[in-house]
């Protein structure tokens, strides 16, 4: 099971960029900030555990928003406060977090799912 989210603040929406290393899928690309369950987590223990290791901030306003059709993977919208934003930083992987207006993101090279979802609903 994964967990991932999608989270705005003033309209626009915070990606991770993906490390440059070519044994993992999708390198060099944007994507949502979120991963896989381990042992027996819920999808919002997963979303907490993994946004707080990517962005060294534990999210505390957040929504479930559905399941990847076909896909064990959860998403979450998660509404960024102030205060959440100024602590962002990167965490242990990634190369860089930035917000994007959503007509920004298309135009980005996005990772798995996420991007094959977004072009196709865009």
């Amino acid at each position: 099971m994964q967990a991932h989210a999608l989270p705005i603040h003033n309209n626009k929406l915070l990606l991770i960029q993906r490390d440059n290393k070519a044994e993992i899928p999708y390198p060099n690309c944007w994507g949502l900030i979120g991963g896989r369950s381990i042992g027996e987590e819920t999808p919002e223990q997963t979303l907490q555990r993994k946004f707080e290791a990517e962005t060294k901030v534990k999210p505390k306003n957040y929504q479930y928003m559905m399941k990847w059709p076909g896909k064990e993977t959860h998403v979450f919208f998660v509404a960024l406060t102030d205060d959440e934003v100024i602590q962002l930083q990167l965490g242990n992987e990634g190369q860089a977090l930035k917000f994007f207006d959503i007509d920004e993101v298309e135009h980005l090279p996005l990772a798995g799912t996420f991007g094959k979802e977004f072009h196709n609903y865009r």
